[in-house]
């Protein structure tokens, strides 16, 4: 990589750092923007910051798109694709385009819409452009930058904490005697309904053929955002005239105001991320036989002084057989499958994580599926 490139690299990521911008629930900004949005990065268990892939491929890398129309020769592509995972239970339908303008510029865009059984859905617009930043020199490939601009609406609804009743005791003429929490309440059944909207960049760059047969890739996610939360707690309220006794009456409440409250606010550092990836290729066998070894670190809290960095380790491989035709793939990873909390107390800890997945293509399109634990998806890209 050249000198320019690295000062490029380090310019943002001082902007990034001067920007300024526990529970045990699930932090739904994070469950989103995880979830492995191309289907061939899914099977590598969310690995691909340096794989040049289809429209899709823009969610994990804005800049991919662009050098992958350039290596397929392609000006047009489309993509269509449907999952199911453990979170987004009923069902996730994504579909993306773009257009290469010329060497200089590709444009893209994705709408995805991720849906839970009765209490949660997210919608996702994604605005995409990706082209050259510096020519590629005589060892190395050209350097490619991409942007994201993300519009994203989310509705959820979220158990409330179990009511907390208090009881009071009142004398005959009206002076509270006795006040206390009762520690056997039942459980709370109404629900938090939340309505959130948010705008947020992405920045990525990608580098082909660093060294012999070795790509790189950078990428900034959340770089600034705005989001505009609403949350409208269910009222309910409980007045029970238990016992009156002589001078005394005990009354239990329970109760949550009904109140629509909204706040404005930028985007916390906490939900700034940075992915570094490598990927090697190569033919073993002329161009009947060749494989793919990515590799891809992820970091989460790198630019929030008040939350632990997390480190995220995503791998596998792809073996391409008869030119490139089919493709059997299985990924690795060592990474947060779920994070819970909100800034500052998030809550983060690395599992294991195995995923597969197959690849055909015939001339101008292409099917790929691929299997995750209880995640799966199917889709299809045409290019041309």
């Amino acid at each position: 990589m050249n000198i320019r490139f690295y000062s490029t690299i380090l310019f943002f990521i001082f902007i990034i750092n001067t920007f300024t911008a526990a529970s045990d629930l699930l932090n739904l900004q994070f469950e989103t923007q995880r979830h492995p949005a191309n289907l061939r990065f899914a099977g590598l268990a969310n690995t691909g910051t340096a794989i040049p892939d289809a429209p899709s491929s823009v969610m994990i890398n804005p800049a991919l798109i662009h050098s992958w129309h350039y290596l397929n020769s392609t000006k047009y592509s489309g993509e269509f694709f449907f999952e199911r995972d453990s979170l987004f239970s009923r069902y996730i339908i994504s579909t993306c385009g773009s257009s290469y303008i010329n060497d200089k510029m590709t444009f893209g865009v994705l709408y995805r819409a991720l849906k839970k059984d009765g209490n949660y859905y997210s919608n996702e617009m994604v605005f995409n452009y990706s082209g050259r930043l510096f020519d590629k020199s005589m060892n190395q490939g050209a350097v490619n930058i991409g942007i994201n601009i993300r519009y994203e609406t989310l509705k959820w609804k979220q158990p409330l904490d179990s009511l907390q009743i208090r009881r009071y005791t009142y004398n005959d003429s009206g002076k509270i005697i006795n006040d206390s929490i009762l520690k056997n309440y039942p459980p709370s059944p109404f629900l938090n309904t939340f309505d959130e909207r948010r705008i947020l960049f992405d920045l990525g760059f990608f580098q082909g053929n660093i060294f012999d047969g070795l790509d790189f890739g950078l990428v900034f996610y959340n770089l600034f955002g705005y989001k505009w939360l609403s949350e409208n707690p269910v009222a309910e309220k409980i007045l029970i005239t238990d016992t009156t006794t002589k001078d005394s009456i005990v009354i239990d409440s329970a109760f949550y105001a009904d109140k629509w409250q909204k706040t404005n606010e930028k985007i916390n550092r906490s939900y700034k991320r940075m992915r570094i990836g490598l990927a090697y290729h190569n033919n073993l066998i002329s161009e009947n036989f060749s494989f793919l070894i990515p590799f891809d670190l992820e970091f989460i809290g790198i630019f929030d002084k008040k939350q632990k960095t997390k480190t995220g380790l995503h791998t596998g491989i792809e073996l391409w057989l008869f030119s490139n035709k089919i493709c059997f793939r299985f990924g690795y990873a060592f990474s947060p499958e779920h994070i819970y909390g909100l800034p500052g107390t998030l809550a983060v800890k690395n599992v294991n994580i195995f995923s597969g997945g197959m690849s055909i293509i015939f001339n101008h399109i292409s099917f790929t599926l691929y299997l995750h634990k209880f995640n799966w998806g199917i889709g299809s890209v045409i290019s041309f």
